[in-house]
């Protein structure tokens, strides 16, 4: 991700935005050291959910640690079998991996505190176990499950998950790093409202849909920057690295999750609809876009083949709906689906029982409207369409997948899936329409540091609620340092960690790196 170095400015001609016309390029040195800064503050803000949670902390880790287990000792490919709630495959791996009972928090009427898990056994021959993620692709899995390959207990689960929250904060640095060449303050602010507690819990857990968030995030800003800045302006090898940076996210989308082809279709469309004009066709004309394109081409094919071979994308029928009339789904998803999907995409954690305060989601859903809403309003139509119509397509999208599935899976579809598109909305916002320019640069230094201000300590509150509700039971007042459950490392290293990070962040933005 250290290409992530030399990016392409914002283009002087395009709406305005914060500080497009700079004179003067950032230097490379100085891009670098913003890279690692970064890399190291979503990194540590990972690292802390990564140490703070019990095994099975977050949506499904169960089923993908034993996935990323088998992938990283050879089992790169498992055949489709009626392994784990009628589907999934076998996969052979310790029983010193998980507890027994590793569901025992959150599953059943009454849900408990993480200390209800056993201790598991000190054994660690391989035997076969059933997994709901054992048909997925193995990319992702392959770097997280070397650590437990190594040790195969709690202690190489926690290094698989910090390796998880290293992979997204490369994305994600690469992102600000972007932003920075850009000279677009309101992108680096963007990228710090997409990166929620909700998507800094994913990075620090296994799971793959915090890397596929991680990279649409760096997907949409090195499209938005690809397609809507001069060559002439961006600089030769400015746009050499940014195609290879978009040529790895949008890699990355197609293979860690079995919706990445379709986010990634989306993507373009609206990335392609607000292009200046003549962009495409500048592109094309250079050689490494097209190998890059085939690049990334080739790579769609292995990922619709492995979907299509592995039988990831086949559902069991498995307690399905009640509720056929389309008029009593209509109803509900208006009402209690549309209420979980909100909250979600801030903080929503474990397997959904446990929410972040609605003062919490309402600062955060503020936050974005400051950005969002002036910059629809002051954006010539075809970008403020393509801002309505991308989140309309991000709603509508959400709710076909719950009608497909609801007959097999019941409701069973998050607001966290769509994320990887849907970051673009607030992304795209942060470049369209007249409203840098009414800000200013001083104004968009004040967003930004109103930004990392806000939401740090919202970051810091919301993994004090969760480590409670795994340490006390859910519905216990928020104290960390004390519970019949604590973390290995004990609560002060893992609120220590992120705080670093948020504080690390908030420093760096605090100093104004664009103006540099």
């Amino acid at each position: 991700m250290a290409q992530a170095v030399e990016t392409a400015p914002a283009s002087p001609e395009h709406d305005g935005a914060a500080g497009a016309a700079a004179s003067e390029e950032p230097e490379p040195r100085r891009l670098l050291t913003g890279w690692l800064i970064a890399c190291a503050a979503f990194f540590l803000i990972g690292a802390g959910w990564a140490l703070a949670l019990p095994v099975d902390g977050t949506y499904d880790e169960s089923e993908h640690l034993l996935r990323a287990y088998g992938a990283a000792s050879g089992q790169l490919y498992t055949p489709p079998a009626k392994a784990a709630r009628g589907g999934g495959a076998y996969v052979d791996a310790p029983r010193s991996l998980l507890p027994d009972n590793v569901h025992c928090a959150w599953k059943g009427e009454q849900k408990r505190a993480a200390s209800c898990q056993h201790t598991p056994p000190d054994d660690t021959t391989r035997h076969r176990v059933g997994t709901t993620a054992g048909r997925y692709n193995p990319v992702y899995y392959v770097p997280v499950g070397i650590p437990m390959v190594l040790f195969p207990n709690q202690t190489g689960i926690i290094l698989g998950r910090l390796v998880s929250s290293l992979l997204s904060a490369m994305l994600l640095a690469s992102a600000v790093v972007v932003a920075l060449r850009m000279r677009s303050r309101l992108t680096v602010a963007a990228v710090v409202l997409c990166t929620t507690p909700m998507a800094a819990n994913l990075n620090g857990a296994i799971n793959p849909n915090g890397i596929e968030i991680a990279a649409g995030v760096l997907l949409w800003v090195t499209l938005i920057a690809l397609l809507r800045t001069p060559e002439k302006v961006s600089g030769e090898r400015a746009v050499r690295r940014l195609l290879i940076l978009a040529a790895v996210a949008a890699s990355l989308l197609l293979t860690v999750r079995a919706l990445g082809p379709l986010w990634l279709a989306l993507i373009a469309a609206v990335a392609l609809a607000v292009a200046r004009k003549g962009r495409l066709a500048e592109l094309l004309k250079r050689r490494d876009t097209r190998w890059l394109l085939a690049g990334v081409s080739a790579v769609a094919v292995y990922a619709v083949v492995w979907f299509l071979v592995s039988g990831a994308l086949s559902v069991v029928p498995n307690r399905g709906g009640g509720h056929d009339r389309i008029e009593d789904m209509v109803r509900i998803m208006t009402t209690t689906r549309a209420s979980f999907w909100t909250n979600q995409i801030i903080g929503q954690f474990s397997y959904g029982e446990t929410t972040l305060p609605s003062w919490v989601i309402v600062f955060w859903y503020a936050l974005i409207a400051a950005l969002v809403l002036p910059a629809a309003l002051l954006a010539r139509w075809r970008d403020r369409w393509a801002l309505i119509a991308l989140g309309v397509v991000s709603v509508v999208a959400l709710a076909a997948l719950e009608v497909h599935y609801y007959p097999t899976l019941n409701w069973a579809q998050h607001s966290r899936y769509v994320m990887p598109v849907g970051v673009g909305l607030v992304l795209l916002a942060a470049v369209v329409g007249r409203y840098p320019a009414a800000l200013g640069s001083d104004g968009q230094s004040a967003l930004v540091r109103l930004a990392v201000v806000v939401t740090a300590p919202l970051h810091v509150f919301a993994l004090a609620m969760v480590m409670t509700r795994f340490g006390l039971g859910p519905s216990a007042p928020a104290n960390p340092f004390k519970g019949d459950w604590l973390p290995s490392t004990g609560p002060l290293l893992p609120l220590l960690a992120l705080a670093a990070g948020v504080a690390l962040l908030g420093w760096y933005a605090w100093r104004d790196p664009v103006r540099q």
